[in-house]
């Protein structure tokens, strides 16, 4: 592993991948490696990736149950946040009683989708409405 931690010190990211990925195929239950290839798939947004090797660990490890809950769940997130910006999915509101944040998500769609008049419209709309602005 002392390869893989060099080559990612130096910056070579794939290089450090590459070899974190031969250590997990030769020592699957290397649960040090495991959780290295985790983090840096994390770090290179490769969610589902980086799920699989989450969920790996915390077979191999009781230790890192926790810690699969509580990455899975920002897994999660992330993922989301990126299909909401790739235009995929509508942003979650996460309030009932806020009509202007729906306002902002439709911006925010309408943004990605290159309707940028129509986003400006609704993003006026939505900071017409917000409390305190």
């Amino acid at each position: 592993m002392a390869t893989a931690d060099a080559l990612l010190r130096s910056g070579d990211l794939d290089g450090a991948r590459k070899a974190l990925v031969e250590i997990v195929r030769a020592r699957p239950q290397d649960a040090e490696a495991r959780m290295f290839l985790f983090q840096l798939l994390a770090i290179a947004g490769e969610w589902d990736k980086a799920r699989t090797h989450l969920n790996m660990l915390a077979q191999l490890s009781p230790e890192a149950q926790m810690l699969s809950v509580a990455y899975g769940q920002a897994i999660e997130a992330e993922a989301m946040r990126a299909a909401v910006f790739r235009g995929e999915t509508a942003a979650p509101i996460l309030t009932r009683d806020a009509e202007w944040a729906k306002d902002i998500a439709e911006a925010l769609r309408l943004s990605i989708k290159g309707e940028h008049d129509a986003a400006d419209a609704a993003r006026e709309r939505a900071f017409d409405a917000a409390p305190g602005w």
